[in-house]
């Protein structure tokens, strides 16, 4: 683990990784960002664990993970296994869970976990390749590959509850904040967020 400005970086999460923060003194509602190096269980054993008992301890802000395929489908399948003691949670005590996901796993919890609300955040794919170009972080290919997977995906968004058009960064906030808060009053909505990349 590396600690910047306060923020826990967890590099792999063998067994007991949780428990070595705690002792550690790393408060697990503190995390913020997991990085899994390769997919051996004793890099990942307490992959979905560390998440759980984070937002169980009270997690109010987004955990970003990034690790080699199948880390999407290792999060869904965690959540999937669990989701008695999260529909538990969500209901006796006020607590709400937000997954980042892909398409393919937001499809499949939405499909999976009664009461889930998905949204689908798009940008125009020419205001997407508009700033993918003024980034200048990748290839003309690499850019062509995104927008190429952009379009794809954008096929699929009427299978969401909701679509958020991200063409104004403000707006779309606007409108995802509404959304989540009216989710909530509604009660329907299964707070931590978990970004899979």
């Amino acid at each position: 683990m590396i600690v910047a400005n306060g923020v826990p970086y967890v590099v792999d999460c063998g067994d007991g990784v949780a428990r070595q923060l705690v002792l550690a003194d790393v408060p697990l509602p503190a995390l913020r960002h997991i990085f899994i190096t390769h997919q051996h269980s004793d890099h990942t054993a307490d992959y979905g664990n560390l998440m759980w008992l984070a937002w169980a301890a009270g997690l109010r802000t987004r955990i970003d993970t990034w690790g080699p395929p199948p880390l999407d489908e290792m999060t869904r399948l965690f959540f999937q296994m669990n989701a008695a003691d999260i529909n538990t949670r969500i209901a006796d005590e006020g607590r709400v869970c937000v997954l980042e996901l892909e398409l393919d796993g937001a499809l499949r919890v939405q499909e999976e976990v009664p009461g889930s609300v998905t949204i689908f955040i798009a940008a125009p794919v020419e205001e997407l390749e508009r700033r993918l170009r003024e980034r200048a972080t990748e290839s003309t290919g690499e850019i062509g590959d995104r927008i190429t997977l952009a379009r794809r995906q954008l096929e699929q968004a009427h299978r969401f509850r909701y679509m958020v058009r991200n063409d104004d960064v403000h707006r779309a906030t606007e409108v995802l904040t509404a959304i989540v808060e009216r989710e909530l009053v509604l009660g329907t909505a299964p707070t931590g967020t978990i970004r899979v990349r």
